[in-house]
């Protein structure tokens, strides 16, 4: 049950960064937050913060595919409000980048699931309005990439130690060789973007 607790808690945290509201926590959830630094600021259209643009990489055989604008504006803008909701978790935006390329590409393989791959259960636990469209979509890029931010972030920690990386990811899909793909693709973009 505290799982779930968190989880919700996360959950509306988030929805009151992007909506612009202030909630207040359970004590027990409380930590101390910190501010988004971007280099070269971007503004995103729905939540108004400042980001800087995710440089393309160039697709290499055998290598994941360049990141389109729009998944890296996603990915950058979940990481970015995952930091203010949760500064404990130390999401970065290749982790999220990986897991999009991993579960459809960037959103260039379409299937039933979303560009997350994510399951209905996972969905229902985490869904948001990322966009400001007034709809949760777990077909929409925006949205699916702040609910797979927001499971990643649920009760595990820091994401920057591999093993709470691991498990957050276990937790999401415990298929085998997912978690070890994402885990290498997210390497791959952190060096190379």
């Amino acid at each position: 049950m505290l799982r779930l607790s968190f989880l919700g808690c996360l959950v509306v945290t988030v929805l009151s960064v992007v909506a612009g509201v202030a909630v207040t926590s359970p004590s027990w959830l409380a930590r101390p937050t910190a501010a988004v630094a971007p280099r070269t600021p971007v503004t995103t259209v729905a939540t108004g913060v400042r980001f800087a643009p995710v440089r393309v990489v160039a697709p290499r055989p055998g290598r994941p595919g360049a990141i389109p604008a729009a998944a890296g504006a996603a990915y950058r803008t979940a990481a970015g409000l995952l930091s203010t909701a949760d500064a404990g978790c130390h999401l970065r935006w290749p982790l999220l980048a990986a897991a999009g390329w991993v579960g459809s590409r960037h959103g260039s393989v379409g299937h039933g699931r979303g560009p997350f791959d994510l399951s209905r259960s996972r969905w229902r636990f985490s869904r948001v309005d990322a966009d400001g469209d007034g709809r949760q979509r777990r077909r929409d890029l925006d949205d699916a990439a702040l609910a797979y931010a927001v499971l990643l972030c649920a009760g595990v920690g820091d994401l920057r130690r591999p093993r709470l990386a691991r498990v957050a990811l276990r937790r999401i899909d415990p298929r085998p060789g997912y978690t070890g793909e994402i885990l290498a693709v997210a390497r791959y973009y952190r060096t190379h973007a």
